[in-house]
């Protein structure tokens, strides 16, 4: 496959962030991001980067992850993903916490257009804490 083969994706999306074991809300986060698709013979791989936001809370962050999609069927596959993530509040860069995650979903594709429901577990590498995140992401592709 030549090395151009590879589809350029907007997403969208939000993500629930539930402390764990606590099970507290900490967060709700939409984000806005862009992803390159190569397709390769056994899978999908998909690097992405997104900017999320909390409103409620005032925090925020970019989102680097990378997905495996393997293909079940013409319009549905597999995902396995991991993800590490930057967030912090407001402008203090100096309080920014790191996460590190990974999680399992599906995609469902329509044309040019992805809908893709997921979980991840993240593991705080600044503070003590771990995190249940389900998600929801929609992209488009050119």
């Amino acid at each position: 496959m030549p090395a151009e083969a590879y589809d350029f994706a907007v997403n969208a999306g939000a993500v629930e962030v539930i402390t764990v074991p606590a099970r507290q809300h900490a967060g709700f986060y939409p984000y806005l991001g862009f992803s390159l698709v190569f397709p390769t013979r056994k899978m999908t791989l998909i690097p992405g980067l997104s900017v999320e936001a909390a409103p409620e809370s005032g925090r925020w962050g970019f989102v680097w992850s990378l997905v495996a999609d393997f293909a079940v069927h013409d319009r549905v596959g597999l995902d396995v993903d991991v993800v590490l993530i930057h967030d912090q509040p407001g402008a203090d860069v100096g309080a920014a916490e790191f996460l590190l995650g990974a999680g399992v979903g599906f995609s469902v594709f329509w044309g040019k257009w992805t809908i893709s429901p997921y979980v991840n577990v993240f593991r705080d590498l600044s503070v003590d804490g771990w995190a249940l995140v389900p998600g929801l992401n929609f992209a488009a592709t050119k």
